[in-house]
């Protein structure tokens, strides 16, 4: 659903679901800017890399944790670099960016393409996100889910023979801006408890079939709202009726 942030690499796609986790995140003060991502062919992305069962595993074993809605397993999937990042006194930020990423059940269908890292992206980043530790490789994985769809970007880097997530982490402007959005959160929130019977039960089952374009034209005809208000609304409406995910693990007290 959507673009940067710095546990999880969400991109700005053409989906319509993908276009709200983009947009969800730019009300949170995340970095979202248009990513410079080569367009799917019938074989792949121009310049993909061959995909080697480490790699496959390492995917495999990533989204069943995020289908388990299982932080300290993902946790774990990060370079220790990453994970320094998150201090006590920044947490309650990562919790939520990290918990967008198992706002969605990822299908057994989703595809993969290892890519070299896009430096124009990672330079669009600076002032917003930095990178730890030096990626290898990203990694992609696209899933489709009725008419939604959406994609993770993982950075990936080898150590001790294994593969991590070396995911950018934030600055401390970014980490600022996001706790001054709260809010304009707390307000589609608001909006989307504001939503009654019939409609409220009509794009309900619309968000869970995956028709999210058809929930936000009903929307946005019932209620004159503009695209944007419709799609943080709807988000905030399915956030709604799902238990709050996981927080990252209790962190060591510093020494």
């Amino acid at each position: 659903m959507t673009p940067a942030h710095p546990l999880i690499h969400v991109l700005i796609r053409p989906r319509v679901h993908a276009m709200i986790r983009a947009l969800v995140l730019a009300v949170a003060c995340m970095f979202v800017f248009p990513l410079a991502m080569p367009t799917r062919a019938q074989n792949g992305f121009p310049g993909s890399l061959p995909v080697s069962p480490e790699v496959k595993a390492f995917a495999a074993r990533y989204v069943a944790a995020i289908n388990a809605k299982d932080s300290a397993k993902l946790w774990s999937y990060l370079a220790p670099e990453t994970r320094a990042c998150v201090t006590p006194q920044n947490k309650d930020f990562y919790d939520a960016i990290f918990g967008s990423q198992m706002e969605d059940t990822i299908p057994p269908n989703y595809l993969l393409e290892l890519l070299p890292v896009n430096e124009g992206n990672v330079k669009a980043m600076s002032g917003l996100a930095y990178f730890p530790v030096k990626p290898e490789h990203q990694l992609q994985i696209d899933y489709q889910t009725g008419n939604d769809g959406g994609s993770i970007i993982l950075y990936l880097v080898r150590q001790n023979g294994r593969w991590f997530a070396g995911q950018p982490c934030s600055t401390e402007k970014n980490i600022a801006d996001f706790r001054a959005g709260a809010a304009d959160r707390a307000h589609y929130k608001d909006l989307a408890a504001q939503i009654t019977d019939p409609l409220r039960s009509q794009l309900l089952k619309l968000l869970a079939a995956g028709d999210t374009p058809t929930a936000i034209d009903q929307y946005k005809s019932a209620t004159n709202s503009d695209t944007r208000t419709a799609m943080l609304v709807l988000h905030a409406l399915k956030q709604s009726t799902q238990p709050p995910p996981p927080p990252l693990p209790v962190l060591a007290a510093s020494k």
